[in-house]
């Protein structure tokens, strides 16, 4: 079984990687998450409960244009508040 580094450059936090993920799958940690501004994470949230509820019938998860930027907007975020910006 591998570990997984949370995206925040230097952070030493890591996780399990569940068999289901690939090598582009990429994870904050909680420290980091609590950094992020709360409406962004209600927007991922509302993604997280889509996924979750017609996750078995999707072979595959793809994310869209949409989620794609936000995830972005969560990681930059996430990086610049643990680099004190």
């Amino acid at each position: 079984m591998t570990r997984a580094r949370c995206c925040v450059p230097f952070c030493r936090h890591t996780r399990a990687v569940p068999s289901t993920w690939t090598s582009t799958h990429e994870w904050i940690c909680g420290d980091h998450w609590r950094a992020i501004d709360k409406p962004y994470r209600r927007v991922w949230g509302r993604y997280k409960r889509k996924w979750r509820r017609f996750g078995p019938a999707i072979t595959e998860m793809v994310m869209t244009d949409a989620e794609y930027r936000v995830w972005c907007r969560l990681k930059r975020q996430a990086i610049e508040r643990a680099g004190g910006i």
